[in-house]
């Protein structure tokens, strides 16, 4: 009897020196976390209407092309107001697209990498110009694309959804109506005259 007493003390000391040893493992824990509800997941779809997407892009594209547009001017063109006018219109239009870009990113909109096919095909062909003839086929062709883009900015400023690109549409409108003040003038000139850039610069 006094064995078995004093062996108890014994196995309970040696029985809390294994408890102490090897604690029980914590609870397993779910494998897939939960993302906070603050985060978002790159793959969030655009959160702008379909309409404000379809300007957005068209946005983009015809700054895109613009800004090309204007350098060829720079570098091709006869006249000297023409090259002044293509060193503007590059200034003003990649300024415009820097700000649509802050825009649309905000949006989770993937901004397009190129312009338009139209606006390429159109660089081509003002690729091959020079002087005189690339001064009449640039004004031409700013005449008619910047009366495009006026018409689609007016559609956003008047009936856009989003209210930054709307707001955006509104301050750039008076930008390209100014440039085709200035294209439709040019593109008067070189069909009045004969040799519409002599003396001229």
């Amino acid at each position: 009897m006094q064995r078995f007493l004093l062996a108890c003390p014994v196995a309970a000391l040696l029985f809390a020196g294994a408890a102490l040893a090897d604690p029980a493992p914590p609870p397993p824990q779910s494998s897939q976390a939960q993302p906070a509800p603050s985060e978002q997941t790159p793959s969030q779809p655009p959160q702008l209407s379909r309409a404000d997407q379809a300007f957005a892009v068209f946005a983009a594209q015809n700054s895109m092309g613009e800004a090309q547009a204007g350098q060829l001017a720079m570098q091709r063109g006869a006249s000297g107001r023409v090259k002044q006018f293509g060193q503007q219109l590059m200034t003003d239009q990649n300024g415009i697209n820097d700000a649509l870009q802050q825009i649309v990113q905000q949006d989770n909109l993937a901004p397009p990498p190129q312009p338009s096919p139209m606006q390429e095909a159109q660089d081509r062909r003002l690729n091959v110009l020079y002087g005189q003839d690339f001064d009449k086929a640039f004004v031409g062709a700013q005449v008619t694309h910047t009366a495009q883009a006026i018409a689609m900015y007016q559609r956003e400023a008047q009936s856009g959804q989003d209210p930054a690109l709307k707001q955006f549409a509104q301050e750039t409108l008076p930008v390209l109506r100014h440039h085709y003040a200035l294209a439709e003038m040019l593109n008067q000139e070189a069909t009045a005259n004969e040799a519409p850039w002599r003396g001229q610069d």
